[in-house]
């Protein structure tokens, strides 16, 4: 876990670059069991670190590669992550904060750090969270599988007939609905 204190930080800012390994950040994700992804590489930071009063902004980018699953095949594949971020932090002070407030795009964008320091780990897996895709595809024109065999439909074609019919609706297969009628 890299922490960084606020006292330490210049009145000119610090560069930092940062190594987060595989291991130290998979400890933190299974709190996430929702999300389905693991690291293949080291993550790398090269973060910008400057203080104005009490407010930190910190400016970089975040390297790594990620396998995920895709969602429509579900095979895993690799995702190279390179992702700027801006965040600014400001000190958590211990008061009664609004049950429901709408966020604009500036509190986004925005944190607090607590105790005079800074855990640069918990901003950087933030940032990797952000940035991995809602529908990861392994390939933007993957086929995906068949709805009824379940092959793999980019490794080509299957041998069945494609047509399913739900017995549910067994009933309704002799319902005939007349075209035209006026008056219904």
């Amino acid at each position: 876990m890299t922490k960084l204190k606020i006292e330490d930080i210049p009145e000119e800012g610090i560069q930092i670059q940062l190594l987060e390994e595989e291991a130290h950040l998979k400890e933190m994700l299974p709190q996430l069991p929702h999300i389905n992804f693991s690291l293949d590489k080291a993550v790398r930071g090269h973060l910008m670190i400057n203080k104005s009063a009490k407010a930190i902004l910190i400016r970089g980018r975040i390297e790594t590669e990620l396998i995920l699953r895709c969602s429509r095949c579900l095979e895993d594949f690799r995702f190279p992550l390179d992702s700027s971020c801006e965040v600014t932090l400001f000190p958590f002070e211990d008061e009664t904060l609004p049950q429901e407030e709408e966020l604009n795009t500036e509190d986004l964008r925005s944190s607090y750090y607590y105790e005079g320091e800074i855990d640069l780990s918990a901003i950087v897996r933030e940032q990797i969270l952000l940035d991995i895709p809602y529908k990861p595809l392994c390939n933007p024109s993957c086929k995906g599988l068949c709805p009824t065999c379940g092959e793999d439909l980019n490794r080509g074609s299957c041998s069945c007939k494609g047509e399913v019919f739900d017995e549910r609706f067994a009933p309704l297969k002799g319902v005939k609905i007349g075209r035209g009628q006026k008056g219904n």
